[in-house]
């Protein structure tokens, strides 16, 4: 999930743009998840995981991978088992990241679009058909 609003403005390029949150969504191939009653961007998910995963690892640069996914700390006893599992590191706040993506939807005006677009999706961002 992209946890930080300016995180996400600047991988995307959006910075003094006019934008549309489901048009953003759409050519940058991410989705929502709502968390604590907060839309969240994050990648979409297919059914191999992230539609960014490749057989090497992330597609995306650095600059434009989510937040959450740069905080990752893979658990080493799980590196051979084939499921990489892993953990973020203490102090990450989430509370606080919720908090700040509600604020940015609503200076912005995108409050009531980021809500109407994630009643469209299931919990893990795909489209409910």
């Amino acid at each position: 999930m992209y946890l930080d609003p300016s995180q996400f403005v600047q991988a995307w390029e959006l910075e003094g743009k006019k934008w549309k949150l489901v048009e953003v969504l759409e050519a940058c191939h991410l989705s929502l998840k709502v968390c604590m009653g907060i839309p969240i961007p994050l990648p979409k998910f297919l059914a191999k995981g992230c539609v960014f995963l490749g057989k090497d690892g992330c597609l995306l640069p650095r600059h434009k991978r989510p937040l959450e996914c740069l905080l990752l700390i893979p658990k080493v006893e799980t590196l051979l088992e084939g499921e990489i599992r892993c953990v973020l590191p203490q102090g990450v706040d989430f509370l606080k990241c919720f908090d700040c993506w509600k604020e940015f939807y609503q200076e912005r005006n995108l409050w009531e679009e980021a809500l109407l677009v994630a009643e469209t999706l299931d919990p893990l961002g795909n489209p409910v058909v």
